[in-house]
């Protein structure tokens, strides 16, 4: 190309000026131009949370165009761009889907996707770009004449982000001076704007018609820069669909960095999958803070912090992120009732305990502990079961030293807490309260609003299993999985194997067992030794190689355009295989982690097994013959129980029940189309 352009200068010494065109010629695109917008589309839709499919939009940009091109005299890429923003903007609010913004923060929002998806498809032409550089140096004036429907503002402005915006002298947009190359119409405008002799001028471009054809009917001196590949790349871009190439590059992430242990790293792309949608429910929902509880926030914060640096638009647009400090025990105290309304219903799921581990949860000193159960009679010791409903606890009620230890700690913990919350200066006049956390009930959820009384408490989860006091002040959402308001087939199997999404969220510290004054640093925390090691020899070094497949998910999929359903469907298939298919070294390492997990409320359990023996074994076989993804959550735990009994030789019987799930869920949807069952 560069020996064409010389030879043809030889003939052109006297050409002092050079229009060049931009697209296809100083820089190409990765993929086809309405590629360009439906990533556009995908962003639009991602920051203003619109309820509509990335296909939608597209359609609805493309049809703006045609209907502002029919109603006029002009080509579409004469249109002026704002004109285009404003149809986009009428069209969405006349159907009923109100945009949550005005019309300037539209256009703004629309602008910074536009910069956003272009430059992230766009690379240079390194041979036009040497070639026009030569010719500056030389004195020659590069003029850029562009046939787009992207303002002036935007392409001056990706000229900058490429680095080569001083090499223009001058820059002409079609859709700002409302003329264009196509209809020959911009080429004397610029001759007369710049007072220029169409014998100084030549011209470039990839275009026969617009920068060849054109260019020479205006007495202009022009070369064609023939770009088959190019054509023929932006043809072959139109075969495929989307979500066979979203499922190509998480493929690539995960091919050959996720074998053996390693496998369990994969759990990171059902993290991105919540991260993802937390991150579009926040932008929807205009939120302008995030909560993130300890302690599996800590990792969930990292990952929706990493989210949205890549994602952010604009400065001054991040959502901010806190941490706060809180478990289940914590919350509990902070939220304790008096005793004589105080029902310990939060205790229920832990409720086989002793009369001793009761009191010491109230940091009951040994010396009152014992002249509490000398006055009462009771055995200290004993563990009991139904702790809440039982004579024991309606003793303790009675006895007036439990009573004023108690209403000392419950004033004490609500007054500490208090303090420690105004440390993040958050306003409950401006937006609700909104909590993150991995699930999966809600309970710190519903601690905080018997904390804060009548105040909007939200509640963001990775998985909601079960469904407690919800009210109009305490939403709550699974983003990844949930029951509430009913639960699907993909629900039924992203929740199996939740101890896994919770021990890989491990944080670095301990449980917080008490709030502190604000001298002390707010909480106490106790980590227990068994949990400790666990995370220092197997979930610390596996964060860290997560958290490096999540920036690579992040990067690979933020120029992918795809819908929410694609994403799950890609998800629920690989989550299928990773929790059915055998492996000896996933097994171990799933056994590993569970010997860490602890619970810091009741008796303290340390260590996770796994037993269905509770379960009615024919309901179940019929369960799953009928509908098996409800019982996937014990399907998954076949493999786990035969490699500890050292009956892993059986595991193979597992890739038939592979076979028969997907085999079922196919046949319903083929042959019961009207889900009446």
């Amino acid at each position: 190309m560069k020996t064409k352009l010389l030879k043809k200068l030889e003939n052109c010494q006297s050409k002092e000026v050079i229009f060049t065109d931009l697209f296809d010629t100083i820089v190409h695109r990765t993929d086809h131009p309405n590629y360009v917008l439906k990533l556009w589309s995908k962003i639009i839709i991602s920051e203003l949370g619109l309820d509509l499919s990335i296909e939608e939009l597209f359609s609805i940009r493309l049809q703006s165009v045609q209907y502002l091109t029919d109603s006029s005299d002009y080509n579409k890429v004469e249109i002026p761009y704002i004109d285009i923003l404003e149809e986009i903007f009428s069209r969405l609010n006349n159907t009923g889907l109100k945009v949550p913004c005005d019309l300037p923060e539209f256009i703004r929002y629309s602008e910074l996707a536009d910069f956003r998806a272009e430059s992230s498809l766009i690379y240079l032409n390194d041979k036009t770009l040497i070639f026009l550089k030569e010719q500056n140096k030389q004195g020659k004036k590069i003029i850029l004449v562009t046939d787009t429907y992207l303002s002036d503002a935007i392409i001056y402005r990706l000229l900058e982000h490429l680095g080569i915006a001083d090499l223009f002298y001058r820059i002409y947009v079609s859709s700002t001076e409302r003329k264009s190359k196509v209809k020959g119409s911009i080429y004397p405008y610029i001759l007369a704007d710049l007072g220029l002799s169409s014998q100084e001028v030549m011209m470039i471009g990839d275009n026969k018609q617009s920068d060849y054809i054109r260019a020479r009917e205006n007495g202009i001196e022009a070369v064609h820069l023939k770009r088959l590949s190019t054509r023929l790349k932006d043809k072959t871009s139109l075969l495929g669909d989307q979500s066979g190439d979203l499922n190509k590059e998480i493929t690539q992430v995960f091919n050959g960095s996720c074998s053996g242990k390693g496998q369990l790293g994969e759990y990171i792309l059902f993290y991105y999958v919540f991260t993802e949608q937390l991150y579009h429910f926040a932008k929807k929902n205009r939120l302008k803070n995030l909560f993130f509880l300890a302690r599996e926030g800590y990792f969930l914060k990292t990952l929706f912090d990493h989210y949205q640096e890549k994602h952010e638009l604009e400065p001054g647009s991040r959502i901010n992120t806190h941490y706060l400090k809180a478990s289940r025990k914590s919350m509990m105290h902070a939220s304790l009732k008096p005793l004589d309304k105080e029902e310990f219903t939060s205790l229920k799921e832990y409720d086989h305990m002793s009369v001793n581990n009761f009191l010491r949860s109230f940091f009951i000193s040994e010396q009152n502990r014992d002249s509490i159960l000398r006055a009462t009679g009771l055995n200290g010791d004993q563990k009991i079961d139904n702790f809440i409903d039982s004579d024991e606890l309606q003793i303790l009620r009675n006895n007036p030293e439990f009573q004023a230890q108690y209403e000392n700690h419950r004033l004490t913990q609500r007054s500490l807490f208090q303090k420690y919350f105004e440390s993040f200066n958050f306003d409950f006049k401006k937006e609700p309260l909104v909590v993150v956390d991995i699930g999966w009930g809600g309970t710190m959820q519903e601690a905080l609003s018997n904390i804060f009384k009548e105040k909007n408490v939200w509640g963001l989860y990775l998985g909601l299993m079960y469904i407690y006091n919800i009210t109009a002040n305490t939403p709550r959402w699974g983003l990844l999985f949930s029951v509430h308001p009913s639960a699907n087939i993909s629900d039924h199997i992203l929740m199996a194997n939740r101890q896994i999404y919770e021990q890989l969220a491990s944080a670095p510290h301990g449980s917080v067992e008490r709030y502190l004054s604000k001298e002390n640093g707010f909480s106490h925390e106790v980590h227990n030794e068994a949990e400790k090691k666990i995370f220092k020899s197997d979930i610390s070094g596996l964060q860290d190689k997560m958290m490096d497949l999540f920036d690579q998910l992040v990067e690979r999929l933020y120029t992918k355009v795809y819908n929410k359903e694609d994403i799950f469907e890609i998800s629920i298939q690989r989550f299928i295989k990773l929790s059915l298919f055998p492996s000896r070294e996933k097994y171990r390492a799933i056994n590993h982690l569970s010997n860490g997990f602890y619970q810091n409320i009741g008796a303290k359990k340390v260590g996770l097994r796994y037993s269905s023996t509770h379960m009615n074994k024919m309901k179940l076989f019929k369960n799953f013959i009928l509908t098996p993804e409800k019982t996937f959550r014990y399907l998954v735990k076949i493999g786990p129980n035969l490699y500890q009994r050292g009956l892993f030789v059986l595991s193979p019987i597992l890739f038939l029940i592979y076979l028969y799930l997907h085999f079922n869920i196919l046949t319903r949807k083929m042959l019961f189309k009207k889900n009446l069952i």
